[in-house]
């Protein structure tokens, strides 16, 4: 008897599921920064990668905050190419002053922050541990004492 050649039975390549034409409108699930599980808005869960352009740490915030994002078909797949904004990060009163409101506000930078008013005055806070004031005159108003603990103090 004749042994003719053997077929394995190959599982036909399951094709990545498509998100459809046009920008879709996704809340994310969990993932990492390269790629994501996104649930859309008829229930259908995808695995979606992030566009070039769009900062990983977006994702973050917009996981975290619960907020959705939108996405679409590319030739990598589904695609996370931005998020949906529906308030200002950063709100601005009618006269141009910007505010920022929360129980505290911290400002983080790795090497420096300086505050400008116009150009006559300034304060820097470097990571060497040097602050520095500058301007034409300085009031401070205390109800209680002030203590200035420094190893020299100099003045003019």
């Amino acid at each position: 008897m004749a042994k003719g050649k053997s077929t394995v039975a190959r599982k036909p390549k399951q094709a990545v599921e498509r998100l459809g034409p046009g920008l879709h409108l996704v809340h994310l699930d969990l993932g990492t920064p390269d790629a994501t599980t996104v649930r859309t808005l008829d229930g259908r869960r995808l695995t979606a990668v992030l566009a070039d352009e769009v900062d990983p740490r977006l994702l973050v915030e917009c996981r975290r905050a619960g907020r959705p994002v939108i996405a679409c078909d590319t030739a990598r797949g589904p695609t996370v190419v931005g998020a949906l904004q529906t308030a200002p990060s950063v709100q601005h009163e009618p006269d141009g002053t910007l505010v920022l409101e929360g129980k505290r506000v911290r400002i983080v930078a790795e090497k420096g922050v300086t505050v400008e008013a116009g150009t006559a005055a300034s304060m820097a806070l470097e990571s060497t541990g040097k602050a520095r004031l500058v301007g034409d005159r300085m009031v401070i108003d205390m109800s209680a004492n002030v203590r200035v603990l420094s190893a020299l103090v100099e003045l003019p």
